[in-house]
């Protein structure tokens, strides 16, 4: 009975009416027609922002039609726009890094690079020097450098030496030992 009405309409539509427009009312349905109105719904919600509602009402759609162009297009357009954000997000984030480290490094001169090199290897020097001088090998390794002076200033007392023993009768010396072995030896 449908087809009936529809040949009726379209004999009666006179060449100056937009038939496009007519046939479009004619043969959507009331389903189709809601489906349209979702996604164009859904198109404005992403053109003011609102991208998460946008995505329910693409859901919606596709639940009723998964073969819904418009609905997988608009899909798309808020996946990729998902991957967009992240991607800027985390480079919002590297950049805000950086320039917290560029700020903190401008006003503590001790952050910079060089300083801290620098302050490594004096505290090297200082662990050394500290340990040579407990190991009692400072003015040693002074020396090297050519600057050696010693370590205490005050005065070191000399030994006094002691006299060397004068042989007694009893006791003979190494060469009278020396000199009754080789005269044993020749007399045998």
């Amino acid at each position: 009975m449908m087809v009936k009405y529809i040949e009726i309409f379209e004999t009666e539509v006179s060449d100056t009416e937009d038939k496009t427009t007519f046939e479009e009312l004619l043969h959507g349905s009331p389903k189709q027609k809601a489906e349209v109105h979702k996604v164009e719904n859904a198109y404005h919600l992403i053109s003011q922002g609102y991208w998460s509602d946008a995505d329910a009402l693409f859901d919606e759609v596709l639940a009723d039609d998964p073969n819904n162009s418009e609905a997988l297009m608009g899909k798309q357009l808020i996946s990729r726009k998902s991957r967009i954000s992240s991607r800027m997000d985390s480079l919002d984030a590297r950049a805000y890094k950086a320039t917290t480290r560029e700020k903190a490094a401008s006003k503590n001169p001790l952050r910079r690079k060089a300083v801290l090199w620098v302050i490594v290897v004096v505290f090297l020097l200082v662990c050394g020097f500290a340990a040579a001088s407990v190991a009692g090998v400072l003015p040693d390794a002074l020396d090297v450098f050519g600057e050696a002076k010693p370590a205490v200033t005050e005065a070191v007392p000399t030994p006094t030496p002691t006299p060397t023993p004068t042989p007694t009768k009893n006791v003979k010396s190494a060469d009278d030992i020396y000199n009754d072995y080789i005269n044993g030896l020749n007399k045998n």
